[in-house]
């Protein structure tokens, strides 16, 4: 039986949080990502992906499940861009089902972004990667799998490409979602045949028209970013642009008074720039 997944329904939202419910997007005061050696960098990514190359590891993780770097079913997934692409070179440092497989390496090599990262306020890491945005292609309207909200950065940004937003027309503690389980009942037998299968809404059915677009501070930055209450796409980078993007993903649970105090020090510094539901 097909089960959409989605974290936030296993735990209860913090209190000294619920300030910061409806924001969707804002930078963070918080220290920017290290610089990186770029060369070094990117054989790094290169190195990891050729590894993980037809093991779980070389796969989205998806609402329904992992879908590897080569399934046809990759193109369901949310941010399949309108090119007709996976918008991502994704590699995972650490995932909750792969373990952390590729930090001793990331430490080896860049031991300043290993320690960036392991200092972060968070309680529990589930996911972090690293993705490199495809020259040429933009990013489809879609939500990531946090609980509620999520700690992104910038560890490489060249280009003027802009995140945006649709705001939720309904917004919950739950991820928001273009996808529902369905229940189907059938078979010609005495036992009747259960299961369930996935239906596919426009984001239009969940999401208000307005298109919003973020205003950076500058081009490296830590950021906030909701589940619940907005959708979000990226624009194009240019067509030679290989290695303009590269954003840190992390899925997990936040230490929620230090966190708490970082949101509120950034929507007051960052009043111009936040995004409120």
């Amino acid at each position: 039986m097909a089960i959409i997944r989605d974290n936030s329904q296993y735990y209860n939202f913090p209190p000294e949080l619920e300030p910061y419910r409806n924001l969707i997007w804002c930078p963070l005061d918080y220290p920017d990502p290290p610089e990186v050696d770029e060369e070094v960098f990117f054989q790094w990514i290169h190195d990891c992906i050729e590894k993980d190359a037809g093991t779980r590891a070389g796969s989205v993780a998806g609402a329904v499940g992992p879908i590897k770097f080569d399934d046809p079913a990759l193109k369901r997934t949310a941010s399949y861009s309108g090119k007709g692409v996976y918008p991502w070179n994704l590699m995972h440092v650490m995932r909750s089902d792969i373990g952390w497989r590729h930090f001793g390496s990331l430490r080896e090599r860049m031991p300043e972004l290993a320690d960036y990262i392991k200092h972060l306020p968070i309680e529990e890491f589930m996911t972090i990667s690293f993705l490199n945005q495809k020259p040429g292609v933009d990013v489809g309207l879609h939500t990531d799998p946090d609980i509620w909200f999520g700690f992104r950065f910038y560890l490489i940004n060249k280009s003027g490409a802009k995140i945006f937003f649709q705001k939720a027309k309904e917004p919950s503690d739950r991820r928001l979602l273009n996808i529902k389980e369905e229940l189907i009942v059938g078979g010609d037998g005495q036992e009747p045949v259960i299961a369930n299968r996935i239906i596919t809404q426009p984001w239009e059915s969940v999401c208000q028209d307005e298109v919003i677009y973020a205003k950076y501070p500058r081009d490296r930055f830590a950021f906030h970013l909701t589940a619940t209450h907005a959708t979000h796409g990226v624009e194009s980078v240019p067509e030679d642009a290989s290695h303009d993007r590269v954003t840190g993903f992390i899925i997990c649970r936040f230490k929620v008074k230090e966190y708490a105090e970082i949101l509120r020090r950034s929507v007051e510094k960052y009043s111009d720039y936040a995004v409120w539901w």
